[in-house]
């Protein structure tokens, strides 16, 4: 009782049941509702090395994959209104153009080494971030707030994170807007501004990054939870292990796209 806040400390109803002493909305555990209230262990640096490698790999390979739609979307972002009529009309012009195909890859070794980084920061410091935090809140607290302190703790890390991508995002948007490599446009914009101007956009890319990565890991958390909660005869089967993992980041991520939009557009 003494881990729990004074509304969370069962009390002896009439009927010899225990109950709590605040009205607790049906489903506001979620999947956790028969979960005992536990201290989560101490990172050890191995799990961690783990977590961080994991993430940064993971966001590496994703966003180097999709460099080719980034690339689409940048230059329909930075190009005057009317240069082109649609995405596919700017990838026609862009396949067309003297570098050919190699246009869809402008700004790709800034990005794979960029969300290397940046991946291995939001996922490993989430996970240091949010034990500290839960910790700091009591095991009560952990499991009645459990949303709230995920969403602290992921802006705590996506801090870290858009502090570590910004320079590689100025020059994947220097590359695609000057048809240029990374290397070329590092050395262009170093030589013109300074190296100052690689960190010009830490404020666009903390109002972009800080709604993409709390949306993605608060969505993620609670589709999850659902998925989990709704086919509970599947637990521990291989399908769901992958298929719900894959469903639920699916549906973060499309939500996550449209939190940071717009903060995306004023950054590029």
């Amino acid at each position: 009782a003494q881990m729990l806040p004074a509304g969370l400390v069962p009390r002896r109803e009439a009927d010899g049941r225990f109950g709590l002493a605040v009205a607790v909305p049906a489903g506001a555990f979620g999947s956790r509702a028969a979960a005992p209230v536990e201290r989560v262990s101490g990172l050890q640096p191995a799990a961690a090395a783990k977590i961080f490698l994991a993430g940064g790999l993971c966001s590496s390979v994703a966003h180097t994959l999709l460099v080719p739609l980034d690339v689409v979307k940048t230059r329909l972002q930075t190009e005057p209104p009317g240069t082109y009529s649609g995405p596919l009309d700017c990838a026609r012009s862009l396949a067309a153009s003297e570098e050919g195909a190699a246009a869809f890859l402008q700004g790709a070794g800034a990005t794979a080494f960029g969300y290397a980084l940046a991946g291995a920061c939001a996922f490993g410091l989430l996970e240091v971030f949010s034990r500290a935090i839960n910790e700091a809140a009591g095991a009560g607290n952990s499991l009645f707030f459990s949303t709230p302190l995920l969403a602290l703790a992921s802006a705590c890390a996506t801090a870290f994170c858009a502090a570590v991508v910004c320079p590689f995002e100025a020059v994947r948007i220097g590359a695609v807007r000057n048809g240029a490599s990374s290397l070329a446009a590092v050395q262009q914009i170093v030589a013109d501004e300074g190296a100052a101007a690689l960190y010009r956009g830490l404020g666009p890319i903390l109002l972009k990054e800080v709604p993409f990565v709390v949306t993605k890991f608060v969505v993620f958390d609670r589709v999850a939870a659902l998925l989990a909660a709704a086919l509970p005869d599947a637990q521990g089967g291989a399908l769901l292990s992958v298929g719900l993992p894959l469903a639920a980041g699916s549906v973060a991520g499309l939500f996550a796209a449209l939190a940071s939009q717009p903060a995306d557009a004023l950054l590029t």
